[in-house]
């Protein structure tokens, strides 16, 4: 639980300093192939990261019953998005 715990402090001190950079490569990934290269590695690297957690939780056997590393990826992945950054501080209840 401490590795989830280190991860999730961590986005919370990094996604604000990385916001408005990430922000801008998101907007303009539909135009510029660059810009959608640079934002798929990015996911896919958080993504990644992820899962290894996700891995590490099963094998300690600390994964929510009925979940499947790839369902408990996909769900952190979305949580931690800058996307649900984004809504949170707009609904007033992020940074």
């Amino acid at each position: 639980m401490e590795v989830i715990e280190a991860g999730v402090r961590a986005y919370g001190l990094i996604e604000p300093q990385i916001y408005e950079a990430a922000s801008v490569v998101y907007s303009a990934r539909r135009s510029d192939e660059a810009a959608q290269a640079v934002w798929e590695d990015r996911m896919a690297f958080l993504r990644e990261n992820i899962q290894r957690v996700m891995q590490r939780l099963e094998g300690e056997g600390m994964l929510a019953d009925g979940w499947t590393v790839e369902e408990a990826t996909d769900f952190t992945w979305a949580l931690l998005s800058t996307n649900t950054y984004e809504f949170l501080w707009w609904s007033g209840d992020g940074p």
